[in-house]
């Protein structure tokens, strides 16, 4: 297979008129690119949607929309126009860095609260507000992590 840029490979079918590029899905994950144990990744993944169900519990009020395949695993949207961005970390996460300053940089853009929701540990890093599990459990309701966040 050889790699070609997109108006190389516009040129090719028009001259050729037939197809020589396949489609790639950028938002699926190839099975070449799976470095981690499947044990580890199921372990990771049953923590981090434990605490994406109690926030979407918690936050029943306001609309939470969880997230795949983004930096971020939530958005908040709160009846006065205000939106909270949301990452669930554990504390075996590698790469923790990279996507806290995605997720700041996108919160800049859309204007949102960015929010770090951790288990146990705090993110001490960067200007990202850092909830534990615990802190989210002890919540009453959206107001509790608006306040948190501003």
């Amino acid at each position: 297979m050889i790699k070609a840029s997109v108006p190389a490979a516009y040129n090719m079918i028009r001259t050729l008129g037939i197809p020589v590029a396949k489609q790639v899905n950028i938002l699926e994950k190839s099975k070449e690119h799976q470095k981690t144990c499947l044990l580890n990744t199921a372990r990771r993944m049953f923590s981090r949607n434990k605490l994406l169900h109690r926030i979407m519990t918690k936050f029943s009020k306001c609309q939470v929309t969880p997230v795949k395949r983004a930096p971020f695993d939530f958005l908040i949207r709160v009846p006065d126009d205000r939106r909270i961005l949301g990452g669930i970390a554990s504390s075996r996460e590698t790469g923790l860095n990279r996507r806290v300053d995605e997720i700041l940089s996108i919160s800049k853009v859309v204007s949102a609260h960015p929010v770090l929701i951790t288990e146990g540990e705090q993110y001490r890093k960067k200007e990202m507000p850092c909830v534990s599990d615990e802190e989210v459990a002890r919540m009453n309701g959206p107001e509790d992590l608006i306040a948190r966040v501003t």
